[in-house]
């Protein structure tokens, strides 16, 4: 199995959704966070949702780690035969490496002469 790492920030944690399968009848869940994806500078790159593992539950905080995650082919389910990246544990950013990625904001605008 493949692995690689990538420096991410927790920004929420959602609510564990709940359900179960129509085809199996076997209850599911599952957990997300909002998670920004960092550049080297920790950056926001982009902002998605991340899937927590069932066994990393309960241990994921809001902040800024070093993510490691898998690869792997599924042979069940709607991924079936396509290549899926999965977190596989976290890592805090040491102190000195961590800082709040800055908001974009809007140029100011100039000014606008009305017309005569």
């Amino acid at each position: 199995m493949a692995s690689f790492s990538s420096k991410i920030q927790i920004l929420k944690l959602n609510d564990i959704e709940k359900g179960v399968s129509a085809k199996s009848g076997k209850p599911w869940e599952r957990h997300t966070a909002e998670t920004m994806l960092l550049d080297d500078n920790n950056l926001c790159l982009k902002v998605g949702k991340l899937d927590i593992a069932p066994a990393m539950r309960g241990t994921v905080n809001v902040g800024q780690y070093i993510a490691s995650f898998g690869l792997d082919v599924p042979d069940y389910g709607p991924n079936q035969g396509r290549i899926t990246s999965f977190l596989t544990g976290l890592m805090p950013m040491p102190a000195g490496a961590t800082r709040t990625p800055p908001v974009a904001t809007a140029a100011p605008i100039a000014p606008v002469a009305p017309k005569v």
